[in-house]
């Protein structure tokens, strides 16, 4: 049996992605995170990110619930932007936890040694810009 055969082509668009944050918002924050993001079809991915981090009050950290449209999925163009919306939950030290919409747009870089650069910036508990590597397929986003 080969296993390839097994599997559907689709299942392989799950992509681990690692990020770093910066919030503008009280407090500000920085957060570090790690994700992972499913394709729902040709031009949607879904997924769920969680980061760490500090800001002036202490430990701070997040876990963002994200949908992204990609404008150039098949990557015919080297960069290519994307617009997403979702929920973010914030928490940090001594403050109760909090919930935001989350709104973004970002731009996606060419794919390079199986590696695709994106740079984000967002609105969701604060001003919000962010360097995301994520694993890339040279055919698609």
């Amino acid at each position: 049996m080969v296993l390839g055969a097994a599997f559907p082509a689709e299942s392989s668009a799950q992509t681990p992605e690692f990020r770093i944050d910066g919030i503008a918002s009280n407090p500000a924050a920085v957060h570090a995170g790690a994700g992972l993001t499913i394709a729902l079809g040709t031009y949607v991915r879904s997924g769920v990110d969680a980061a760490i981090g500090g800001s002036e009050h202490g430990i701070s950290g997040r876990v963002d619930f994200v949908n992204r449209f990609h404008l150039d999925p098949f990557r015919q163009h080297g960069w290519a932007p994307y617009a997403g919306g979702g929920l973010t939950a914030r928490f940090d030290d001594n403050r109760t936890n909090r919930y935001y919409l989350l709104v973004l747009l970002g731009l996606d870089s060419p794919a390079k040694k199986g590696i695709a650069t994106s740079i984000e910036a967002g609105l969701g508990g604060g001003a919000r810009l962010g360097i995301i590597l994520r694993k890339a397929r040279a055919e698609r986003r």
